[in-house]
């Protein structure tokens, strides 16, 4: 259904100088809203508007009209899907003849009770923000980071908040049902104009997937206007761009001979990566020594924390050689079970200081690598992605079947293989945990 609309004197009430609003009224779908304009003018004055000779008065104020009901033309013919709300954040409040009255600040989210959140609120401003309502932008995001956190998930409460205002930053706090395939595809193409990456969108997108979907869960949204999926929006894959290191570059990385402590300690941890079945440094950082288990690392991933947990299997990795001597060489001294296997986390840590300590963790173990692949004439990526993801592809270059490890480098399903050898029985694990030193004997042999 199109939109119309009408600019004509409101004779409903009359104003103390006896004059008359000029108002706009706007229709779509049946439903008529009325704006009112900076102008005023008597029945009589108004109806002398169409005249050839007008004072100057109201020349000007013809001309005004005239302007409103071009720029309305414009903003019509160049609208792909129209909502009274996108409406008034974009025309009505920027328009020099209209009063914009902007809604009233509603109350901020009810955050439960039970939960401490003063040690996040420095972090996640969302959390302190007005204008949160069930069914709109920042009503669904405050809920789901408020959930995030108390599951101890700071870092994926944080890229929610982050892809919040990215969307606040587009077009403000809409509702939900003011989200539409067209809004989608503009913020898209809004998003590719500031040189943002495919991956950063579908990212964000996907946060924005999970709201609607918690929405519909929930009752708040219906179903059949749905914004996602076949023949509606679909949120876009990263490319698929490579990070595996081939044989001799790993090679290259093992037998470094580091400058410094610093060096060594970001060497040995990206080769723990590498050979704990391509672990996540979270997941390194977590390791306790109750996790060692008749000669195996035994733990749950971090990643499954805020999905579906009892779909999941232990990881278990095979402690060779090579990662007891890093263990050795780097681990705390074990006073109990409960004892942090590496020096990143400290007993007593709240999820959010967690979350600091990892990210500084990484963040140093990629600068490092940076120096070491520089000295060794690597023009790669040295990150601790390149760990994991050259674990995967060597694992299926040395045999591994499909059903062992699933090769998603490329992101394509957002799936960077979940599960590596979760589900396998130890004796083959421990096989294929030794071939992955093969890179030695090939050198060796030289």
């Amino acid at each position: 259904m199109s939109v119309t609309y009408v600019i004509r004197l409101d004779e409903r009430k009359i104003k103390l100088d006896q004059t008359y609003p000029v108002k706009l009224w706007v229709t779509f779908q049946r439903r008529a809203l009325s704006y009112t304009t900076k102008i005023s003018l008597s029945k009589a004055d108004y109806s002398k508007l169409s005249a050839s000779n007008l004072r100057n008065e109201l020349k000007e104020v013809r001309d005004k009209i005239h302007k409103l009901e071009m720029d309305l033309d414009e903003y019509i013919r160049e609208l792909g899907e129209f909502s009274f709300e996108i409406f008034e954040m974009n025309f009505v409040s920027r328009n020099s003849l209209l009063i914009y009255r902007s809604a009233k600040k509603s109350t901020p989210a009810q955050l439960p009770q039970h939960f401490d959140f003063q040690p996040f609120e420095k972090k996640f401003r969302i959390l302190k923000e007005d204008g949160a309502k069930k069914d709109n932008l920042l009503g669904g995001y405050v809920t789901y980071v408020s959930e995030l956190l108390q599951a101890q998930s700071p870092k994926t409460a944080d890229l929610y908040q982050t892809a919040y205002y990215s969307l606040f930053s587009f077009k403000g706090n809409l509702r939900l049902a003011s989200i539409t395939k067209q809004y989608l595809k503009e913020y898209d193409a809004w998003m590719r104009n500031k040189q943002l990456s495919r991956t950063t969108i579908g990212m964000y997108l996907r946060t924005l997937r999970k709201i609607f979907n918690n929405a519909i869960d929930n009752g708040i949204f219906s179903k059949k206007d749905y914004p996602f999926g076949r023949n509606k929006y679909i949120i876009p894959s990263g490319r698929n761009v490579k990070k595996a290191l081939d044989k001799s570059l790993l090679a290259g990385i093992y037998y470094y001979n580091p400058v410094s402590e610093r060096e060594w300690f970001a060497r040995d941890t990206w080769l723990f990566l590498y050979f704990g079945n391509g672990m996540n440094p979270k997941d390194m950082a977590l390791l306790k020594y109750k996790n060692i288990d008749d000669g195996f690392l035994v733990f749950d991933r971090s990643k499954i924390e805020t999905t579906a947990k009892e779909q999941s299997k232990p990881v278990s990795v095979f402690i060779t050689e090579e990662i007891s001597n890093i263990i050795n060489r780097w681990g705390n001294r074990k006073i109990s079970n409960e004892t942090y296997i590496f020096p990143v986390l400290k007993d007593g840590m709240n999820s959010l200081e967690q979350m600091t300590a990892i990210q500084y963790f990484v963040k140093a173990t990629n600068y490092w690598m940076k120096d070491i692949f520089s000295n060794l004439g690597y023009n790669k990526k040295s990150t601790t992605v390149v760990a994991r993801h050259s674990f995967s592809t060597h694992m299926l270059h040395n045999g591994a079947s499909k059903e062992l490890i699933q090769e998603s480098l490329g992101h394509l399903n957002i799936k960077t293989t979940e599960n590596y050898l979760g589900s396998f029985e130890k004796p083959v694990v421990r096989e294929f945990a030794e071939k992955m030193m093969s890179f030695k004997r090939d050198h060796n042999s030289e």
